[in-house]
């Protein structure tokens, strides 16, 4: 996505199949790492030749779903869970999540705004980089 390198122009999605067992990996890496499914899904849908802002507005929507699912695994992991802080259900912190969905609501117009004025490129480089520096903070926790 740096150097704007474009698969070949056949590749399409796979079936129902493929991106059933796609998903479920990419369910499962975003839970394990803490990361958003989008990191993951973006580039894949790119490399299945899939325009940039139909990636990216498809990743922001499968995000809820990612999210929903990971926050019911963790309130029904840590229920039996003792001497967690007040206000928390299971291991999700109700005032850090009420914060999160706030501050996704109010910044998602200024994302789709910036998504549809910045040239494609210029969107796949940003994206590139940023995927490259969660991959270095990453690298950099597991050292």
């Amino acid at each position: 996505m740096l150097l704007d390198r474009r698969p070949k122009p056949s590749r399409q999605p796979p079936g129902f199949a493929g991106m059933f067992a796609f998903g479920f990996v990419v369910s499962a890496v975003s839970a394990f790492t803490a990361i958003g499914g989008a990191f993951m899904t973006v580039p894949f849908m790119l490399w299945c030749n899939v325009p940039i802002l139909q990636a990216i507005g498809t990743a922001a929507m499968i995000g809820f779903p990612i999210a929903l699912s990971g926050t019911i695994g963790f309130v029904v992991t840590g229920l039996r869970e003792t001497g967690l802080p007040q206000y928390s259900v299971g291991f999700v912190y109700l005032p850090a999540m009420a914060g999160i969905v706030v501050a996704s609501m109010l910044m998602a117009p200024v994302g789709a705004a910036a998504a549809h004025r910045l040239p494609a490129v210029w969107l796949k480089r940003i994206f590139a980089i940023l995927f490259y520096v969660m991959a270095t903070r990453m690298l950099l926790t597991f050292l």
